[in-house]
């Protein structure tokens, strides 16, 4: 677990990790939420107490009193969560309530959002107790969730803190040509007037594209690669962030000697060529932020 936004007075936070894969463990020793397909596999049932474990220690690490962590099934809702939310998972850990971000002012309540590819985003209001957790890969960057989630928080962009974890960047994020042409024609359809132009977070170009964790070697191919670090970015800028207070995390998820959970490389069997041939369970990391309970 790494410590992040560590110089917010009131503020913890922190970004969890792969970790070791393990006989016990094959999603990997810090496996620490359920996401992409796994809820339905044996390993699941063997998981499940140790999930439990994980996040309790998480939690005592931070103290923190809860942990809120949303069903993200791209449904794009920003919900505030405050001391009467049921937070509480069912027995399954499925989360009891569907949101792509969360922010609070409550004191105690963690907030999470879990990645594996996508880009997970943590503010915090350096004047006023105030916190959130943006859940952004490409279906949530092409309908603007960063700069919207940012323009609904009682806050002065300008007293916000943003970290912005490890995601697929764009020399691995291989994209097709409907891709490329469906999310620019949402994006100018829906979003002009953030004054971005879309087409600017595509790149036809050499990309690296990992065949399997155990390969260290990635297959280079000529592709387009589609940049969500840099729009997320961009979105926070014209949202009214300032540049000095975000950090971005540049390692990139889908590289296996970053160690980091990816759907991509893990989710997809490639073959030699580095073309997807079937899909399989992959793991996630979770973005977590929260106010101090003495704050």
């Amino acid at each position: 677990m790494q410590r992040v936004l560590t110089d917010i007075s009131g503020v913890v936070a922190a970004q969890t990790e792969r970790g070791e894969k393990t006989k016990e463990s094959p999603f990997g020793e810090n496996y620490i939420t359920t996401l992409l397909g796994d809820l339905d596999e044996p390993v699941f049932t063997t998981e499940r107490d140790r999930i439990v474990q994980r996040r309790a220690a998480l939690l005592n690490q931070l103290q923190l009193s809860s942990l809120a962590i949303p069903l993200e099934y791209v449904s794009h809702a920003i919900q505030l969560i405050d001391g009467q939310t049921n937070t509480e998972p069912d027995e399954d850990l499925r989360p009891p309530f569907v949101a792509d971000a969360l922010w609070t002012m409550t004191p105690g309540i963690g907030l999470a959002v879990s990645t594996a590819d996508c880009g997970g985003i943590l503010v915090a209001d350096s004047t006023q107790p105030l916190v959130a957790a943006i859940h952004s890969g490409h279906a949530q960057s092409v309908r603007a969730l960063p700069y919207r989630t940012i323009k609904q928080l009682p806050a002065n962009p300008k007293n916000l803190k943003v970290y912005v974890s490890p995601l697929a960047d764009v020399y691995s994020y291989e994209v097709s040509a409907d891709f490329r042409g469906n999310f620019i024609d949402y994006f100018k359809r829906h979003f002009t007037s953030l004054g971005l132009d879309p087409a600017d977070y595509f790149a036809e170009q050499e990309l690296n594209v990992w065949t399997s964790r155990e390969h260290k070697s990635p297959v280079v191919k000529i592709g387009t690669g589609f940049d969500n670090r840099r729009l997320i970015l961009d979105q926070l800028l014209a949202a009214g962030i300032l540049e000095a207070n975000i950090t971005v995390d540049q390692r990139n998820t889908m590289n296996p000697t970053q160690n980091l959970h990816s759907y991509r490389l893990d989710g997809y069997v490639r073959d030699e060529d580095a073309e997807m041939i079937a899909r399989s369970p992959s793991g996630a990391q979770l973005s977590t932020i929260g106010i101090s309970a003495d704050a």
